[in-house]
Parts: C-alpha cells; structure tokens; sequence
C-alpha cells in the first residue's frame, strides 16, 4: 500500500505542451493544455495524461477556468517528454 504523503499535491496549473508524431516520413507537432500538479519544492509529481478543456458549473466559472488556461501561455512550454521523464525522477529545468 502506498502511504498518502507519496500523493499529496502542493499546488497545480495548467501548462501547454507539445507532443510531437511521426506522419509517414514527416515529425509533426502539436499543442494542448494540460493539469500539471507539484511537490512543494516546485518539482512536478503528476500530469494529465489526456488534455484537458475548460469548464464550470456556471458561466463565471468557465470563464474563470479560461483565464487560468490563458495564464499557461505566461509560462514555458513543456514537451510530454520532459513530463514523463519529471514523475520518472529524471531532473529537468521546468
């Protein structure tokens, strides 16, 4: 069993990040946003694995969830490799 300090979350945001596919002989990119939360220290502990889309139980929320979507553009964008290696332990500069 797994002791509940190993999940506990400090914070979260939303973050743009870039997947990158292979199409035929070509490398394509894209974008989406996703919930990246963190340890206290600021390093990453988890992510949504599937993007995500705004919402809210009224429209005042919804537009409160846009804006905090909008404010991933502020930050750098990540790409799904630096998340998948940030919860494998392996160290980047988020």
């Amino acid at each position: 069993m797994c002791n509940e300090e190993e999940f506990k979350i400090s914070y979260w945001n939303y973050r743009v990040v870039s997947r990158q596919y292979e199409h035929g002989d070509d490398i394509e990119e894209s974008y989406t946003i996703h919930s990246v939360y963190y340890n206290g220290d600021g390093s990453i502990k988890a992510f949504s694995t599937e993007h995500t889309y705004p919402s809210g139980s009224t429209e005042k929320e919804l537009k409160g969830d846009l804006e905090k979507m909008m404010d991933a553009f502020k930050k750098p964008t990540l790409t799904m490799s630096e998340l998948l290696g940030a919860v494998n332990g392996q160290d980047y500069d988020l």
